[in-house]
């Protein structure tokens, strides 16, 4: 499914409708947080993962789990204002709406591969250099790629949908 001008019109009319209601909602923390913690979690296993088990010791721990986790709650932060500006529209809105579910999809498909790439990367460092330092540039290098990356795709969408909305917001002068 593709998202076009007259799709992204028509759901900016009616969420304007709805928000003008006061039909905001104001999401649990939890909901908004959660994912941002799968994330951490995960890159904290790819940092184990990635290492000989001679850098587990707690003389070196440190050194594994600095990029790979920093970088993770960087992560987690971005999600988690992402989430709660996502969740705060109407779970009815969100259910039926067709840019919602397309973008729902888009961020959960970058998410997976994201991990899997890193994983991917953490074994890779495992064979070949078992070290943390290379692991947390690749980790670091591998996050900015998949920013810029999703960046570029989301902005295609940004100028239809900032149309749509001053379009709906703008008022009628016609006769």
């Amino acid at each position: 499914m593709t998202i076009n001008n007259r799709i992204i019109l028509q759901e900016v009319a009616e969420l304007k409708k709805i928000l003008s209601e006061g039909g905001a909602e104001i999401p649990s923390f939890w909901a908004c947080l959660w994912p941002g913690l799968v994330m951490v979690a995960w890159n904290t296993l790819c940092a184990i993962i990635s290492v000989d088990n001679d850098y587990l010791s707690s003389k070196y721990i440190f050194r594994v789990m600095i990029f790979p986790v920093g970088v993770s709650f960087m992560i987690l932060l971005g999600v988690a204002s992402a989430r709660s500006l996502f969740l705060s529209v109407p779970r009815s809105f969100r259910v039926n709406s067709n840019a919602y579910h397309f973008v729902n999809r888009k961020i959960t498909a970058y998410a997976f591969i994201y991990m899997l790439v890193n994983l991917l990367l953490a074994c890779f460092n495992r064979v070949f250099y078992g070290a943390p330092f290379p692991f947390a540039f690749m980790t670091i290098l591998a996050t900015v790629f998949f920013v810029i990356v999703m960046n570029l795709d989301f902005g295609r969408y940004q100028l239809t949908a900032l149309t749509s909305l001053l379009q709906s917001i703008k008022p009628s002068t016609e006769k």
